[in-house]
């Protein structure tokens, strides 16, 4: 074989295939370290962890090295980004209302000669806003979904003024007040309930926003120590405003499961069992063609996506507890259950605690990590 010598022909053509050779090396490589970037960095809601109890709807919290060891991850799409249908709701402003063929009344008439409902939720469960707009669409009202607490220069106001009143938001310390205005008010309340293992931290996550001007999600150093003090007794809310407002005169018109509310197969039920609600008690509401996109607009794009990925609606982290607050959680939804067999019998409330005992069994996620740690 010939030696190439320097400077020769066949060395420079060696250089040559070396070169290219080095060249198609080095783009290989650049193609491996962008696609390992973009497998890194994708956000942990596009992966399932299989075989583990600890996340929430396959998703993986962002502070997931203070759990126990993840399954094998594979890929999955993320479903809640499917939103096509509504996206013609963003062309819409303003719903017509509709009302029973008997009635030919104008929508603040029909408002005002039907009864205000109470709209009961344990302190904080639901963000106000959410709340006003999905009442307010509904009905075609500026001022339908009001507050009880809401109070103006220092005066409650107690659902009153500003126009006429479809539903008056309010807890369980508002249940023997409400006695007394019994004549005034439609006799069947609406309650919307909660899963507690969601409902205790999202619960003070909003008071945080409405008294200290929080935005977004609290630390999670801040998480863990509330938790760690008040993490035993987080049924109690809910079950306080359930036991509170059924020893009223009123009775309960409608279960507003705050979790279907915020699916989107779920959420047309909901939205339909509140109009006829609304409807029955007298009150004007958009028609059902229209129940789609009032949900949209109501509950918001970003929220929904938030939602369906964590089935909660912060996204820097999903709260987490330690074994024992989720025993107590359990042994606690078991006496209220056994107790409501006893003395209600009331098969649709049982029916969600069923539902939401098997969503912490299955779903809460355990933190290793003791209160006032910021460690993610």
């Amino acid at each position: 074989a010939t030696v190439p010598t320097m400077g020769s022909e066949t060395e420079n053509k060696v250089i040559t295939i070396n070169i290219k050779r080095n060249k198609n090396i080095c783009y290989f490589t650049i193609v491996l370290l962008v696609a390992f970037v973009i497998r890194t960095r994708l956000p942990s809601r596009y992966y399932h962890y299989e075989n583990n109890k600890s996340t929430i709807n396959g998703h993986l919290p962002k502070y997931y090295d203070n759990f126990t060891t993840p399954g094998n991850p594979t890929r999955v799409k993320f479903s809640s980004l499917y939103l096509d249908d509504f996206q013609h709701c963003h062309n819409v402003q303003q719903f017509n209302v509709v009302t029973s063929p008997s009635s030919t009344e104008s929508t603040e008439t029909t408002a005002t000669a039907a009864k205000p409902i109470w709209f009961i939720t344990p302190p904080n469960h639901i963000s106000e806003n959410t709340y006003r707009t999905l009442i307010n669409t509904m009905t075609g009202t500026s001022y339908g979904g009001k507050s009880y607490i809401t109070s103006i220069r220092g005066q409650l106001k107690h659902c009153i003024g500003k126009g006429p009143t479809v539903t008056c938001l309010a807890s369980s310390e508002n249940s023997q007040s409400a006695n007394a205005k019994y004549e005034t008010f439609y006799d069947k309340y609406i309650i919307l309930v909660r899963n507690p293992m969601t409902g205790f931290p999202a619960g003070y996550n909003l008071k945080s926003q409405k008294y200290r001007g929080l935005q977004g999600q609290n630390p999670i150093q801040e998480w863990r120590s509330v938790r760690d003090q008040w993490g035993m007794t987080a049924v109690k809310p809910l079950k306080d405003v359930l036991e509170q407002w059924n020893a009223t005169r009123y009775r309960v018109g409608m279960y507003l499961v705050y979790e279907d509310l915020y699916r989107v197969d779920r959420s047309l039920q909901v939205m339909k069992d509140l109009r006829n609600f609304l409807l029955q008690a007298g009150f004007r509401v958009v028609s059902e063609e229209d129940l789609p996109c009032v949900w949209y607009h109501a509950i918001g794009k970003e929220t929904i996506a938030q939602f369906s990925s964590t089935g909660y609606e912060y996204g820097d982290y999903v709260p987490g507890y330690l074994p024992q607050h989720k025993k107590q959680m359990l042994e606690d939804m078991q006496v209220f259950r056994e107790k409501v067999l006893e003395k209600d019998d009331d098969s649709k409330l049982v029916a969600i605690i069923d539902r939401y005992m098997k969503d912490i069994e299955e779903n809460m996620v355990m933190d290793n990590v003791g209160g006032g740690s910021d460690t993610l």
